[in-house]
């Protein structure tokens, strides 16, 4: 087999392997980013009540400009 071929050969499969990895990375990090996003969603679905001293931030930043209105309700006992 010739040299620079089999070189050549060697560096594809050096760099499909970096790709492989990088693919790899990203997928893990999209399913597990789903998986919190489903146990955040059924644990706010779930709580009734807050019991706590929540901190309130309005910032300015785009997506808050975009909201018209925003309602607040504040029940004690």
């Amino acid at each position: 087999m010739n040299k620079y071929l089999k070189g050549c050969l060697i560096i594809l499969g050096i760099l499909l392997l970096i790709v492989s990895i990088i693919a790899g990375f990203f997928y893990y990090q999209i399913s597990t980013s789903r998986e919190r996003s489903v146990a955040d969603n059924r644990e706010c679905s779930d709580s009734k009540y807050i019991f706590d001293q929540p901190t309130i931030e309005i910032s300015d930043s785009v997506m808050t400009k975009s909201v018209r209105n925003i309602k607040l309700y504040l029940i004690q006992n």
